[in-house]
């Protein structure tokens, strides 16, 4: 993977008051977003209201603000995840938007 690249981010809520301006739009793999989609209840269950990071086929970080997640990914040398705000409890029973 090339270094220096923005992460891909998913923004799933009304985020108009966060600064998105270290992440790229660029197109997730459909090696992540599969792996999310067959991981849609777990990851719900594991990660309600927090944000994370996905790296192909696993969780790599996450928490509560997404820039600790991000800083999280950084600190772990991790090229281009993919990530993901996962719904509170209480919001789960809409559909994951992907």
């Amino acid at each position: 993977m090339a270094k220096n690249v923005k992460p891909q981010l998913l923004v799933t809520d009304d985020s108009s008051e966060m600064d998105f301006s270290e992440f790229d739009s660029a197109p997730v793999s459909d090696l992540e977003l599969d792996w999310v989609s067959d991981h849609a209840d777990e990851l719900g269950e594991h990660f309600a209201g927090e944000w994370i990071a996905v790296k192909v086929d696993r969780v790599v970080a996450h928490g509560t603000k997404l820039s600790d997640v991000n800083k999280q990914v950084q600190e772990q040398g991790i090229d281009d995840p993919f990530f993901l705000e996962i719904p509170p409890r209480d919001e789960q029973n809409l559909p994951l938007e992907l």
